[in-house]
């Protein structure tokens, strides 16, 4: 039974991972295209305004996305799907309002006073404001699929259809000899987003159709209660990136910040197999925490924390031995940013080494502490870079992600011990 069991997660593994892998490949050709035809500078344009709207979307989903896969996964270890459909209608509506409000806003400004959104266009104001509402589903559907053990569908519209689609696009611009900035790519990975978004929407949209018909006040002021601090949390923790991108846009040249861009999307590609393992591993840990069986939420703990340390210490092999190779494909401005893509891959490591300590908080009711430390070492991290910038480039922007993401997960391994008695961390290997 347990052979059988490890074989079909090696399977499943395997599968996400390779689709995943696909997808990355695909992006980094997309970003690799984009930069040898069309400009470093389009580039730079494209990943400033791309970083804009994916922080645009983690504020649109309230937290609900970070929370879907641990609710998700309680309901139904509780046989309470229906319920699910009903936790999906509440994060939808509010999405929309939010969504609303912030289109007329936005639209207000870029009609009426441009000046003060730095030359964004109505046009680019509302594809903006689009991207990150599609964004948002995407990320709240995809998180309730997995919470549902449904990894496959709800992983591979985003890791596959989303970047294969946007590369098509660029390869035909490209071949058809149009000439595109910043913008008009931007306008290109909106149409992607949308068709993955429009893939995912059939298996919710049945789940949204079963869904209890009345759902208490309380209930919902509970969803509310989590998923609210989790927009800070996955604000400062999943989109790091996106704030120091767009730092660097503030700062330094767009060949300095296309450089930047690359390294960072190069740990993305490492961390989808990082995201794997736990889109596979949490959702079992978090049915057997909401039953009370602590002793198996532990044993599958000290799992995690051995495969993501073993995957963590490969990607660092991996880019130590062929980053330099990696960076060159991308043009001669690259050669020499081996050790800025190492300082942002050590957060892989790190993690992987103090464990998945907010997943833990958050299926113990602790959502607040990730906030509060993640949004400290955000400014943090922005206060060192706008100390070391001057003297040490996009190096010193890139040592200032990596070492406030380390003192970050440090903090709320030690919070998490704390205040849960579960530790995910490397030291969970010497218990017996």
């Amino acid at each position: 039974m347990a052979e059988t069991s490890f074989g079909r997660f090696f399977a499943k593994f395997s599968i996400l991972t390779v689709a995943r892998l696909a997808g990355a490949l695909a992006a980094f050709a997309a970003n690799l295209l984009i930069a040898r035809h069309f400009g470093a500078k389009s580039l730079g344009e494209y990943s400033f305004i791309l970083s804009i709207a994916a922080i645009l979307g983690v504020v649109f989903s309230l937290g609900f996305s970070s929370v879907a896969t641990v609710f998700a996964a309680e309901l139904k270890a509780k046989d309470q799907q229906s319920s699910i459909g009903s936790f999906l209608k509440v994060s939808r509506q509010e999405i929309l309002v939010l969504t609303l409000m912030a289109g007329i806003f936005g639209a207000c400004f870029a009609t009426f006073y441009p000046e003060f959104l730095g030359g964004f266009g109505l046009t680019s104001v509302l594809a903006i404001i689009g991207f990150a509402m599609v964004a948002a589903f995407i990320s709240l559907y995809s998180a309730t699929l997995i919470g549902l053990g449904r990894q496959m569908m709800g992983m591979l519209p985003e890791a596959v259809v989303r970047p294969f689609v946007f590369l098509f696009a660029l390869i035909a611009a490209a071949v058809s000899g149009f000439t595109l900035d910043g913008h008009m790519i931007f306008h290109i990975a909106l149409t992607s987003a949308v068709l993955a978004f429009v893939v995912l929407t059939p298996p919710i949209g049945r789940l949204i159709s079963e869904a209890t018909k009345s759902t208490s006040s309380g209930e919902k002021q509970r969803w509310r209660k989590s998923a609210y601090p989790w927009t800070v949390s996955t604000l400062v923790w999943d989109y790091f990136i996106e704030v120091h991108i767009i730092l660097a846009g503030l700062l330094i040249a767009p060949v300095q910040v296309a450089i930047l861009h690359v390294c960072f999307r190069f740990r993305v590609l490492a961390g989808f197999g990082m995201r794997t393992l736990y889109a596979l591993l949490m959702p079992d840990i978090v049915g057997a925490n909401a039953e009370g069986r602590h002793e198996e939420v532990a044993r599958k703990l000290q799992r995690t924390s051995l495969i993501s340390i073993a995957y963590g210490v490969s990607v660092m092999v991996g880019f130590w031995l062929l980053g330099d190779l990696l960076l060159m494909v991308f043009g001669e401005a690259f050669a020499a940013a081996k050790p800025i893509l190492l300082a942002v891959s050590s957060t892989i490591l790190v993690r992987a080494l103090f464990g998945p300590a907010p997943s833990i908080l958050s299926m113990s009711g602790f959502q607040v502490p990730t906030a509060v430390v993640m949004a400290t070492c955000l400014v943090l991290s922005v206060v060192v870079s706008l100390l070391v910038y001057t003297d040490h480039g996009i190096l010193g922007i890139a040592l200032s992600y990596a070492g406030a993401n380390a003192v970050a997960s440090v903090v709320l391994w030690f919070i998490a011990k704390q205040r849960t008695g579960f530790d995910g961390s490397v030291f969970c290997l010497l218990k017996r």
